[in-house]
């Protein structure tokens, strides 16, 4: 204030001109706030101890979800996309209250990682469920930041990505990759494997440079159509998750095809059971979906490594893996 008094003086201002305000402060826009732009799901999640799962961890993992162990090794040990932790509960001091069965509960599991560490999926080794103190049960877990894909900021110069949603899919991809991998045809080298954990989820909008000239090929999930009385319930969310993330691949400059693992309805029955004016069971299905050994249906692609093997060597499956000109 006295250099302004001074400077004034110098200026030939009277004292009595100034006057001294605070600026009034100008309000804030608050930004709408979408999932993919979300500052706490950029926040890398405080993750424990990870360790190489070991042979017999593969074994396991394999065995529970019905893969090639040589897949689930080459994705844990080359490619750096499954670890595994010694115990549950992850956080001792945060989540014992939550996870803590009666008594001491201890589960060696497998996780679903890249290495960028923004995301993480836990399930246990033996396929089993986590205990909640209240007596519930949870199949996965996941860390928050879930807007993330596994494996983007790994694609570099492979121009081909397999893009799934969920762990055992991701293990599945590997699965069959290896499966019509040849020396001809180097797909565990030439392919990417993408995952996206949940379908409820958009594409972080900081990860979709990764995929600009690439062909990305999404593996979609079937969903059971079900009545509902209200609209918002009436969802096949593995449809409308492969249209949101094709719509943004695109935007970014990527060429996209999906693969239907599951029955294909005809779009205007589809759009009529949507607003509430048809039925289920009265959509018509135009392409029928995939069946698993035991008769009932596929819905996602590690249920597709549960089919004959005359399904897995049909040529759309084969294609769905190798035919990467769209």
């Amino acid at each position: 204030m006295q250099a302004v008094k001074d400077l004034a003086g110098l200026a030939g201002v009277q004292e009595g001109e100034l006057r001294f305000e605070k600026p009034k402060a100008r309000p804030m826009r608050t930004p709408e706030r979408r999932l993919d732009d979300d500052a706490a799901s950029r926040e890398k999640p405080s993750l424990p101890s990870l360790f190489q799962a070991k042979r017999e961890d593969c074994e396991l993992i394999a065995k529970s979800r019905g893969v090639d162990v040589e897949a689930v090794w080459i994705a844990s040990r080359i490619h750096k996309r499954v670890a595994v932790i010694d115990r549950w509960p992850l956080y001792e001091s945060k989540w014992d209250h939550q996870w803590r069965a009666r008594g001491t509960e201890v589960h060696r599991s497998w996780v679903a990682i890249d290495e960028t560490r923004n995301v993480a999926e836990f399930r246990r080794l033996d396929n089993g469920m986590y205990s909640r103190a209240d007596g519930s049960a949870l199949k996965v877990w996941s860390t928050k930041g879930k807007s993330w894909p596994l494996g983007a900021a790994q694609i570099g110069d492979r121009k081909r990505v397999l893009l799934v949603e969920g762990g055992p899919d991701m293990l599945a991809a590997y699965h069959f990759l290896k499966m019509w991998h040849t020396m001809r045809r180097p797909l565990l080298q030439d392919v990417a494997v993408v995952c996206m954990l949940g379908a409820s989820n958009r594409i972080r909008e900081d990860a979709l440079a990764f995929f600009k000239g690439c062909r990305v090929r999404i593996m979609v999930d079937a969903d059971t159509p079900k009545d509902d009385e209200t609209k918002g319930k009436r969802k096949l969310t593995g449809l409308e998750a492969a249209k949101r993330w094709s719509d943004q691949l695109t935007e970014a400059g990527a060429a996209v095809a999906c693969f239907y693992v599951g029955d294909v309805f005809e779009p205007d029955d589809e759009v009529a059971w949507h607003e509430g004016s048809l039925k289920a069971a009265e959509m018509r299905v135009i392409e029928p979906g995939y069946v698993k050994r035991d008769g009932s249906k596929v819905k996602d692609t590690n249920d597709l490594a549960a089919c004959s093997d005359d399904i897995l060597r049909c040529d759309d499956v084969r294609r769905a893996f190798t035919d990467w000109d769209f």
